[in-house]
């Protein structure tokens, strides 16, 4: 069924691209998003990614004629951010899909449309995460620097900074002009004029130890009134030290050519000398009905760490178990993708 789906949406976007009929479109992107229902309801969480990545091209493509047909600046405008958002995601699901080829080709495209709406807007900005810092504090925060740089020729009024919170998360400090509504801090009277950069902190603090996804959204205003997006490249960090050396682990032996299987097992001892932390971080009590130590339960029971029992082995007599990161987890591979001494073999 998916497919079938899958097939009949690809004819609808080809006849979509010849002839621009936003009937093909519209069959096209029903296909796509029952291809991706079926996919993910099977198993195939791949494909299921592939068919959404396609949709939001297909989607971004209509707005993008749509665009380019009208000579209305603003009606020009609009479209042009509708298609950035949208080409944006899709490079993320392409990259979700293993789809390298294709997430290049999006990638292309979207700087190509940022291009063309520079021309006829005279607002842009630039946003990063200029760094992200671990472990402040006897509370563990983490503290975000964020600097939004005015790219355009005209002054550009920020409003909000959405989805700074990350999710599992609580906000702890702020610049005081900011204030917090739910995982957004609002602003609505920052001016920042062309060449300017603002640049603004904040502290949160995680509430269980592990990954934590960092995404976030800047939202501002240009001089006609039209209101923009720009996504703030992603990242994941890690909030535990064992989940980090665990991680750490798994790359350098996926680095040096061990088999997969075979990559990132570690004892609980050598957890504990490796990181230099007390024993009971993670070993448990037998006694009390605890295999681990909370600090690594914790992992264990958020999908992020796997155990495993092996066998009697030569010199120890015993069964012996072992931890690694769960590389199946989409979090987990994607920080583990992150580092700099993994190779490639993940993605496969």
């Amino acid at each position: 069924m998916g497919h079938e789906a899958f097939c009949e949406a690809l004819i609808d976007c080809r006849r979509f691209a010849d002839a621009l009929d936003p009937a093909f479109h519209h069959s096209g992107s029903r296909s796509l998003e029952l291809a991706e229902e079926y996919y993910l309801d099977a198993g195939f969480k791949t494909a299921g990614y592939y068919a959404r990545a396609r949709k939001l091209l297909l989607n971004a493509s209509l707005y993008l004629n749509s665009a380019n047909a009208t000579k209305d600046q603003r009606r020009r405008t609009t479209g042009y951010q509708l298609a950035d958002t949208l080409l944006h995601e899709s490079a993320t699901q392409f990259l979700r899909a293993r789809q390298p080829v294709w997430r290049k080709r999006v990638q292309t495209l979207l700087e190509k449309t940022r291009t063309e709406s520079r021309i006829f807007s005279r607002a842009d900005i630039e946003a990063r995460l200029v760094s992200v810092t671990v472990g402040l504090g006897s509370r563990n925060d983490v503290e975000l620097e964020i600097a939004i740089s005015n790219t355009g020729k005209e002054p550009i009024r920020l409003l909000r900074l959405d989805e700074v919170v990350p999710e599992g998360a609580d906000l702890v400090g702020a610049p005081q002009a900011w204030k917090d509504q739910g995982r957004s801090l609002t602003h609505g009277t920052q001016l920042i004029a062309p060449t300017k950069t603002e640049t603004l902190k904040l502290a949160v603090r995680p509430r269980t130890d592990g990954l934590l996804s960092i995404r976030p959204k800047v939202v501002f205003i240009d001089e006609n009134g039209l209101q923009w997006e720009r996504l703030i490249n992603a990242k994941i960090v890690a909030t535990s030290r064992i989940m980090e050396f665990l991680a750490c682990s798994f790359a350098k032996d996926n680095a040096s050519r061990l088999p997969l299987e075979r990559c990132g097992w570690k004892t609980m001892m050598v957890i504990v000398k490796a990181l230099k932390i007390p024993r009971s971080h993670v070993y448990g009590e037998p006694r009390y009905g605890r295999t681990f130590g909370r600090q690594l339960d914790l992992l264990i029971k958020s999908s992020l760490v796997e155990y495993r029992i092996f066998p009697r082995e030569r010199g120890r007599g015993g069964n012996v178990t072992r931890v690694r990161i769960l590389i199946e987890n989409e979090r987990v591979r994607k920080y583990v993708e992150d580092l700099p001494a993994i190779g490639t073999r993940v993605n496969n």
